[in-house]
């Protein structure tokens, strides 16, 4: 789970987004404008390329192919797989004393110890649009190939190891398949016209008084989980427990012990006692055009306001592979050093991403969306963004103190990189390629 900043961080942002020729390489297309969002009565028949689609290989070598949901919860190519990376190739061109991150420990605020941290141990976070396939393992292992060509051993990290994987076969329906029955998923792009009988959330998310951007908009999961209209948001009335279709909920806000719910139907009710309304919620995910995935704290968020929108998202060829990331580091003594880049020793490809947290929203955003970082101090960075906003980043090792550096592999980059300690890096440089 990610810590959120108590205090509030400044932001300068340009909401002047420029004139783009297309996606560039590991960036997926934007959706639709959402200027124009269809209503439910309007709405032309959903495409659905949008949807998460493959070839599912089970042990005993049954094939099945369709739509595909990963566990309870993603549903889609932006949507993201996540576990823990088995080993790291950079961390021995490292030298060894930058292989350990020191993270002090803290109960109420008070220090008591600290905890030392492998550099190795980290994260695989990649879009579903920018994986080719998952050969599951047992005992929560996995090998995960990206189509940037590197693939990843990862184990355990989050639930979507050894998650159950439902199939919504073209001919057979819907199976629900166990991990330790997985050969392999490869993903194949999806049907325009899939028999789906369930669109896609997209809303406006309007943030607490004060923030800014006041609001990020674009297709959303609820709670990290509901992304359909079919998904349910329980909670408890005086009447008792209630289980509404997401597809019926035209805002939800933020309330002391709950949330106030408005139905289609001009119904408005007042829900408590479950995650999905009240501060045990985990968070909005949000597909905003602007930043790439957004995740909305409770205590961030005012209200949503839900729209109909008659796409699904980018389709899986929109997802181009990622490319190693180029660019030009700047020192605080005042060398320069350009070559492929090894940001943090772990991302190396432009589908890769910086993650970091302003006012109780945590961003992931691609490199490919990156211009530059400036680090600010030891607890945060300056993250200018390639339509030219800029986000004040912190509480993630991307942006702060605990950063492992950087590699830089200079000329035809078959030399052993040269290596850049974050403390004494002023700024990177990203080159578009």
């Amino acid at each position: 789970m990610t810590t959120f900043p108590s205090a509030r961080t400044a932001l300068v942002l340009s909401l002047i987004l420029l004139p783009a020729a297309g996606p560039v390489a590991g960036e997926a297309a934007s959706p639709a404008s959402p200027a124009a969002p269809a209503s439910p009565a309007s709405a032309r028949p959903v495409n659905t390329r949008g949807f998460l689609y493959g070839r599912v290989t089970t042990r005993t070598g049954t094939v099945y192919e369709g739509r595909i949901r990963w566990g309870k919860e993603e549903a889609f190519w932006g949507d993201l797989f996540q576990a823990g990376k088995a080993d790291n190739p950079y961390e021995d061109l490292a030298p060894a004393r930058e292989r350990r991150k020191r993270e002090t420990i803290k109960i109420f605020g008070i220090p008591i110890g600290v905890h030392i941290e492998n550099a190795s141990d980290r994260q695989l976070v990649a879009r579903f649009g920018d994986i080719q396939r998952i050969e599951p393992r047992r005992e929560g292992k996995a090998q995960v190939f990206l189509k940037s060509g590197v693939s990843y051993q990862v184990d355990g990290g989050s639930n979507d190891v050894e998650a159950k994987v439902a199939v919504w076969d073209r001919t057979l329906g819907q199976i629900d398949i166990e991990w330790d029955n997985l050969q392999k998923v490869e993903f194949l792009p999806a049907p325009a016209n899939l028999p789906v009988q369930a669109h896609r959330l997209y809303g406006t998310v309007k943030l607490r008084d004060g923030s800014v951007p006041a609001s990020v908009r674009g297709f959303l999961q609820w709670d990290q989980d509901e992304c359909l209209s079919t998904d349910e948001l329980d909670g408890e009335t005086r009447d008792g427990d209630l289980s509404v279709p997401m597809g019926n909920v035209v805002s939800i806000e933020r309330r002391l012990r709950g949330s106030q719910v408005k139905l289609t139907d001009g119904r408005t009710l007042e829900l408590s006692g479950s995650n999905d309304v009240n501060s045990d919620n985990r968070g909005i995910f949000v597909d905003d055009p602007r930043f790439g995935r957004v995740l909305v704290s409770w205590k961030a968020m005012d209200r949503v306001d839900f729209a109909r929108m008659a796409g699904t998202g980018p389709a899986y060829p929109d997802y181009r592979p990622g490319r190693p990331l180029f660019g030009k580091v700047t020192t605080t003594g005042g060398q320069t050093y350009r070559g492929r880049l090894v940001y943090d020793l772990d991302e190396s490809v432009t589908s890769d991403f910086l993650d970091g947290d302003l006012e109780g929203i945590s961003y992931s955003i691609p490199f490919a969306r990156i211009a530059s970082v400036e680090p600010q101090g030891q607890k945060a960075s300056r993250v200018r963004l390639r339509d030219g906003g800029d986000l004040q980043l912190e509480e993630a090792v991307d942006v702060n103190e605990d950063n492992a550096g950087l590699l830089v592999y200079e000329g035809d980059g078959k030399a052993k990189p040269r290596y850049i300690a974050w403390e004494e890096v002023r700024r990177v440089d990203f080159e578009n390629r």
